[in-house]
Formats: C-alpha cells, sequence, structure tokens
C-alpha cells in the first residue's frame, strides 16, 4: 500500500495536548507513522516538546538497555554525536524500556549525552509500526524523514546525514574504523 501523502511534521495541526508532534510519514512499504506523544519526555534536553524540533534535522534512535546490538553501537554513536552536535543535528534517544530509572541509570553510567525520551508503554515505537531495535530514522529540517533503517549501519547512517546539507557533507569521510555494531535482523 502506497500512501499519497508526504512525510512531514504537522506542528499547527489541531490536535490534543496530549500530541506535540503530528507525524505521518510515508514509506514505500506503506508504513505511516502516527503522532509522536508528549507522554515520553524527553530528559536532559534543551527541547522540551518535539515540536520545537521542527526546523532543525533530527535523528532518533530507538534503543533498550537490554538490545545488545543498542549497547555495542554506543561508542559509534558517540563519535558520530561529536562529529554532528555543533552543526545543528539534534538527536533523540527512545528508549523501549518499561522502567524509566533503569533508562536514567544507564544513561549515566554510559555517559550518554543526548536527551532520551523513555517509551516504556511502546506509544512512540508504536507511531512506527511493527519494527525491532535498534531503528534509527533520520528526519530532515522540513520534517520529511529522510532515513528510517532497523539495525545499526554506521556508513549508511553517515551517509544519510550527509545528505542534510552542507554543514553535513565532512560526516561521511569520517567513517574510517567505525563498525556496524548493531547488525540488521
Amino acid at each position: 500500500m502506497k500512501v499519497t501523502r508526504p512525510h512531514v511534521l504537522l506542528p499547527r495541526t489541531p490536535v490534543p495536548r496530549r500530541y506535540t508532534v503530528y507525524s505521518t510519514i510515508r514509506h514505500e512499504d506503506g508504513k505511516v507513522v502516527s503522532p509522536l506523544m508528549e507522554s515520553a519526555p524527553i530528559s536532559s534536553a534543551d527541547e522540551s516538546h518535539l515540536s520545537s524540533l521542527l526546523g532543525k534535522p533530527v535523528l532518533l534512535d530507538f534503543w533498550a538497555t537490554w538490545c545488545g546490538p543498542c549497547v555495542a553501537a554506543i561508542p559509534d554513536l558517540k563519535k558520530l554525536y561529536a562529529e554532528t552536535r555543533d552543526k545543528g543535528l539534534v538527536w533523540i534517544g527512545i528508549d523501549e524500556d518499561q522502567d524509566p530509572a533503569r533508562m536514567n541509570a544507564f544513561i549515566k553510567e554510559n555517559n550518554i549525552p543526548w536527551p532520551s525520551a523513555n517509551d516504556g508503554d511502546g506509544s512512540i515505537g508504536k507511531a512506527f509500526g511493527p519494527h525491532g531495535i535498534p531503528l534509527e530514522v533520520l528526519i530532515d529540517a522540513s520534517g520529511k524523514v529522510t532515513y528510517y533503517a532497523m539495525g545499526y549501519d554506521d556508513a549508511n547512517l553517515r551517509t544519510a546525514i550527509a545528505k542534510l546539507g552542507t554543514e553535513f557533507s565532512s560526516v561521511e569521510t569520517k567513517s574510517e574504523g567505525a563498525s556496524t555494531a548493531r547488525q540488521k535482523p
């Protein structure tokens, strides 16, 4: 099934207060994304609501503390974060653990610098349809999903980020030695 609406964040769509971003996303395979919920607060973020991110490129990293491939990719993700944070790419981790305290302890213990939201009830994950973790979703500044991949592939993610604009063009070339710690299921 092909959805004809473009993938775009719709910040002016009248929706109940609990929805801060209403995202309709088209994939060739017919997966449509539902609203992202405010009920999953972003920790330690400058932007407390996802709707405030329109106009900025965003990387959503779906993960969990119990996911071996997710944990194995943290060193590569930290390097990539260091390369992109000052260029304007906003990172948000979406942790699928049911215990927010476990997520917060893990983030602190592993010095994860990007903000994370806890999705213990699965509401944000369900918005992206059935998926496994890790899941990387890259959204450009206009709200279009430009990369959607289960599993972690450093080279492919870097290539997608490099296509966001000239400020990111150097990202693709800095992947020497980077692994593909998260394998596609």
